[in-house]
């Protein structure tokens, strides 16, 4: 599945409220066991602010040749999910014993994908030659939006002729006042895309945590990712990356109409 191509643009009201690249390698227990102090070392002066989450999840079982060792449903092992944040609290790099990410970690500090990319590099070569993961086990570009009809000037416009009625679900019904009758309401969809990338998208109604309006908006969670055995060094998981963002970029584009455009405001990136 392909959507359409579209010229790159960039909004002066930008809808996002948060985009995170992780990227996915197997276990290394020497991340818990030995703490990643080289790892804080190497990025530091730029993101000088450590704080650690304990994160829960189901026990794997163990394969010993021909024992098979189950554990029994239920049972749960604790993950240290340290994250390094930046001077200015903008940025933030998570490491686990199975991923590496970066995030932004308020609104509006996103600017250019060339942007976000760049201020990955650095520390993901730290983590390279610190670790030395075999392969990538997935790569994975998620963008949020969040669409809020008074903060843009839209009050009293429909939704259906402010997004594509296709990720709308019902609440695209053009019955007049219809939509506003709606709680609260999920829609969620998964997709293959080209060169065997997927796509999930969550399109729901709601609030955004820190807005002082707390205005209900349509909230579109676009995650692109890649799963396999990717390569670490040269260009294959960059080209990864930059495929992922090109897919997200025609999905969001797609996605909306003409009026929710024009009321983001836009510029072309040459």
């Amino acid at each position: 599945m392909a959507f359409p191509k579209t010229e790159r643009v960039r909004y002066r009201n930008c809808p996002l409220v948060q985009v995170i690249c992780q990227l996915r390698f197997p276990i290394d227990l020497s991340i818990d066991k030995d703490l990643p102090a080289d790892f804080q070392k190497a990025i530091k002066e730029d993101y000088p602010t450590l704080t650690q989450s304990v994160e829960y999840g189901p026990k794997i079982g163990i394969n010993l040749g021909d024992s098979n060792i189950s554990l029994a449903d239920g049972q749960f092992q604790s993950k240290v999910n340290y994250c390094f944040v930046s001077s200015d609290g903008n940025w933030s790099i998570n490491l686990t014993d199975t991923f590496i990410s970066l995030s932004t970690a308020s609104e509006g500090v996103y600017t250019t994908w060339e942007d976000f990319r760049n201020r990955f590099s650095g520390p993901l070569a730290e983590f390279r030659r610190i670790y030395k993961p075999p392969f990538y086990t997935r790569v994975g570009l998620r963008y949020i939006d969040a669409y809020r009809r008074k903060k843009l000037n839209l009050e009293g416009v429909q939704w259906a002729d402010l997004l594509q009625p296709e990720i709308m679900g019902m609440i695209a019904c053009s019955e007049e006042g219809y939509a506003e009758e709606f709680i609260s309401s999920n829609q969620v969809s998964d997709m293959r895309l080209e060169d065997e990338n997927m796509m999930h998208v969550q399109v729901a109604l709601g609030t955004i945590n820190g807005d002082p309006s707390n205005e209900v908006g349509a909230i579109v969670d676009v995650d692109s990712f890649h799963e396999g055995q990717i390569c670490t060094e040269g260009q294959e998981y960059e080209e990864k990356l930059n495929a992922l963002h090109s897919n997200s970029s025609d999905f969001s584009r797609w996605s909306i109409t003409v009026t929710m455009k024009n009321a983001l405001g836009w510029d072309e990136i040459r």
